[in-house]
């Protein structure tokens, strides 16, 4: 019986370290193929320069080494543009037409549900 045991025993060490190696060399091989794609260090930055995203990142303004540069005039403020209330061109009514009855507006499978019948008949008469 210990002839056994030590048989696994010896099997896995093997077995277990080449999926071990196996797995480090494939992660080491992605690890190389992103860092290539695009994911570099800060040091290449120099090489390729990002295009500026918008244009008040443009470019620096040249020196000007001791001449009078006048101040930037402030920005104009935006007038407020006056609130519009819209108003409807017709009043809306304040009750509901006489000749509509909840009996006809609201189908009567309805009334199984009592407060899906309730609120039929409230929207119905207004």
């Amino acid at each position: 019986m210990a002839r056994r045991l030590w048989a696994r025993f010896e099997v896995v060490p093997f077995r277990y370290g080449v999926t071990l190696l196996a797995g480090t060399v494939v992660a080491t091989g992605l690890l190389i193929a992103v860092l290539t794609a695009g994911g570099g260090s800060s040091g290449d930055t120099a090489a390729h320069p990002r295009p500026s995203r918008s244009p008040v990142e443009a470019a620096p303004p040249a020196p000007t080494w001791g001449t009078y540069v006048p101040p930037r005039p402030e920005p104009t403020p935006v007038p407020a543009r006056p609130l519009v209330t819209s108003v409807p061109s017709h009043p809306r009514a304040t009750h509901a037409p006489s000749h509509s009855s909840p009996a006809t507006a609201c189908p009567t499978s309805l009334k199984k549900w009592p407060w899906v019948w309730e609120v039929c008949r409230r929207r119905s008469n207004g």
